[in-house]
């Protein structure tokens, strides 16, 4: 059984909110703010709607691929515009954000000529420390490499030279290929996820890769039939430039999950990240938790924290919907949705997803769901939801029937006091109900007014960007800096108290959504305030930090 130990999570959130704190010495931070949100005219999002629908600045494949999927959103070039990468059948696009949002592709200079077919997703880090962030772009060829191939389907860590990235999978090491259990032949997988974050303590950040498996979909197979997946990986950074394989720390049943989604997260509260998996085809391996003990990971066979579930899960969505101060997840899966919802004084997670009306509509053939995410859309200071609905084919139509046009959803967030809330599905409202075939999705603030866009995947037609226009109410977009080598302080928690509300997120780098991955910085809904009363930090190293009467209706950054 799980001993748990929540009291940590839970007594710095009071602490935030009535002023007093641990004893513990803060560190000093300085504020560096930016110009005020750009927003014209707040009150064309009355009068016109919440979004502009964008489709032109990125074409889509002529044909649909399953796997292609992930987008992210990040500052490549450090101009304080987030740039767009777009996994693709074809390889990896890289758009560049600019003040006009017109956004336009790089080029194939960009990566050098680098072969990035096949490519599922990435995430990005400032792996090396040197103040740029760095791509990780994962692939899922999954066939045995050729003698003759030897780069066929691998992963690669491509490092940021000034806008202009190189390589360094092979220093590094860490291109996800191994022993395929089944042939026996060194083959690169399926992978689907990864996510960056401090599991050791030592300061710089380690890699998972989360991997999914070969499913003859056209022989009828059904869970009950089939074999575990490809094996995941671990990679420990050596602080050289260099990685090493420590994957065989992971328990054979997380090996065994075909993952789509997972993360490295601080779930219980304790300042360092856990390990969580989100699985397809459950029955073969449920979703799996493994909590960090000291720079350890420890799998308890008889875990009783809720998280532990089989599903056929897709995607991830994580945050803290009813303010206790721990993160909840939600998981789409097929025909339904999970909210695992955190119950610090049970230390659990239970199931809420029918008391909090987060239901898949039947009627609107919402019937495949994929990437999730959580974010403030109308900057009321609680937490929304997309979630991404696709057509998958498949050869197995009795098994897996699904409609070809699903459409999107978006499910806005009714706070009804003291912790308890409700989703209302108002996509058809907002006019982004995309019924085309759906897969990864971001949420980040890409034109810099303060609220918060979408950004999508579409298989088999242009991907779509729903700019939202900006209202009245406030917002605070943070930004982390610090010394050493984890430059972007992944992996910290900043909680944000105005107007009596408390608010806290954590930096998550990866893992999230489906095969998608956010922004470096956290975006704070403020409803009307203008004064933010106080700001606290957990870096990611345990110490504290503090700042009061913070200026709202712009980007901060703290730099330790």
């Amino acid at each position: 059984m799980r001993h748990w130990n929540v009291s940590l999570g839970l007594c710095w959130l009071l602490a935030c909110a009535d002023g007093s704190g641990p004893d513990e010495a803060l560190v000093a931070i300085q504020l560096e703010p930016s110009a005020p949100y750009l927003c014209a005219d707040p009150t064309r999002r009355t009068s016109l709607g919440p979004y502009e629908r964008r489709t032109s600045w990125v074409p889509g494949p002529t044909d649909a691929w399953i796997w292609g999927s992930g987008i992210t959103a990040a500052d490549l070039d450090g101009d304080g515009w987030l740039d767009i990468l777009s996994a693709l059948e074809q390889g990896l696009e890289l758009y560049w954000g600019n003040p006009g949002q017109v956004y336009t592709s790089s080029g194939e200079a960009v990566f050098g000529g680098l072969e990035l077919s096949f490519a599922s997703g990435s995430s990005v880090a400032d792996y090396d420390g040197d103040g740029d962030l760095d791509v990780y772009v994962t692939r899922v060829r999954g066939l045995p490499i050729p003698d003759s191939q030897p780069s066929l389907g691998r992963n690669r860590l491509l490092r940021n030279d000034g806008g202009v990235f190189v390589d360094v999978t092979d220093q590094a090491g860490v291109d996800a290929c191994g022993i395929d259990h089944r042939s026996g032949l060194h083959s690169c997988f399926r992978s689907m996820t990864s996510s960056w974050g401090d599991l050791d303590g030592d300061g710089d950040l380690d890699l998972f890769v989360g991997n999914y498996g070969f499913v003859d979909e056209g022989e009828g197979v059904v869970q009950e039939d089939m074999a575990v997946a490809e094996r995941s990986f671990l990679y420990r950074n050596e602080g050289d430039g260099t990685f090493t394989d420590i994957s065989d720390v992971l328990p054979q049943v997380l090996h065994d999950g075909y993952t789509f989604a997972g993360g490295l997260l601080d779930l219980d509260g304790d300042g360092d990240l856990d390990l969580y998996t989100v699985n397809d085809f459950g029955r073969v391996a449920p979703n799996r938790v493994l909590w960090n003990e000291g720079g350890q990971l420890r799998f308890y066979p008889d875990d009783d924290s809720g998280l532990v579930v089989a599903m056929t899960g897709m995607g991830m969505g994580v945050g803290d919907l009813n303010g206790d101060g721990q993160l909840d997840l939600v998981i789409p899966e097929w025909a339904g949705t999970w909210l695992l919802e955190s119950r610090p004084g049970l230390g659990a997670w239970l199931d809420v997803s029918a008391l909090r009306r987060l239901v898949v509509d039947a009627g609107r053939d919402q019937r495949v769901g994929w990437g999730s995410t959580l974010g403030d859309l109308d900057n009321d200071g609680d937490l929304d939801l997309i979630t991404q609905f696709g057509h998958l084919p498949n050869a197995n139509a009795e098994v897996w029937s699904n409609p070809l046009r699903q459409p999107d959803a978006i499910y806005l967030n009714e706070d009804l006091g003291g912790g308890d809330y409700r989703f209302a599905e108002i996509a058809e409202a907002w006019g982004a109900a995309d019924p085309g075939l759906s897969r990864g999705a971001v949420l980040a603030d890409f034109n810099r007014d303060g609220y918060l866009d979408i950004g999508k995947r579409n298989l088999g037609g242009d991907s779509v960007l729903y700019l939202s226009r900006c209202g009245e109410a406030s917002a605070l977009t943070v930004r982390l800096r610090q010394p050493g080598p984890n430059r972007f302080g992944i992996g910290a928690e900043v909680t944000v108290i105005a107007g009596g509300h408390v608010q806290t997120r954590q930096l998550i780098a990866g893992g999230t959504g489906y095969a998608s991955s956010g922004p470096m910085e956290l975006h704070f809904g403020l409803g009307q305030s203008e004064v933010v009363d106080r700001i606290e930090v957990r870096w990611p190293d345990g110490a504290h930090s503090r700042v009061w009467s913070v200026a709202a209706r712009r980007r901060i950054t703290l730099i330790r």
